[in-house]
């Protein structure tokens, strides 16, 4: 995971790299609530991670205070995530990355962002 990069102006949450994909991570405080402004965003940054890595990108939207509902909710073309759901919607997406692939997709975006 990647925290906090940068993308020229921009800082994006997190890119998620591992077996199931490339991941960009729109992290929000709301509860049930989702804002389509947030699913744009997240739609938005993976598109120009999408085009840095050449791969697929998945636009998430993570809600750190989602207690009414634990699984993903399809919301404006992303998925919206409760942060204690996360890790069972990665793994759920299965491997499509092998380990060298993922080592390799890291380095080139940390390369790519940092610069």
């Amino acid at each position: 995971m990647l925290r906090r990069p940068r993308l020229g102006a921009t800082h994006l949450d997190h890119v998620v790299l591992g077996p199931g994909g490339v991941f960009l991570v729109v992290v929000r405080s709301g509860g049930g609530r989702v804002r389509p402004e947030w699913a744009d965003e997240a739609r938005a940054l993976a598109a120009m991670v999408s085009r840095l890595t050449r791969r697929a990108v998945t636009p998430l939207v993570v809600l750190l205070r989602a207690s009414e509902w634990s699984d993903a909710r399809r919301f404006h073309g992303v998925d919206v995530v409760p942060v204690s759901g996360l890790a069972r919607y990665l793994v759920a997406c299965g491997h499509v990355l092998p380990p060298t692939e993922v080592a390799t997709l890291r380095e080139a975006l940390r390369v790519a962002l940092a610069a």
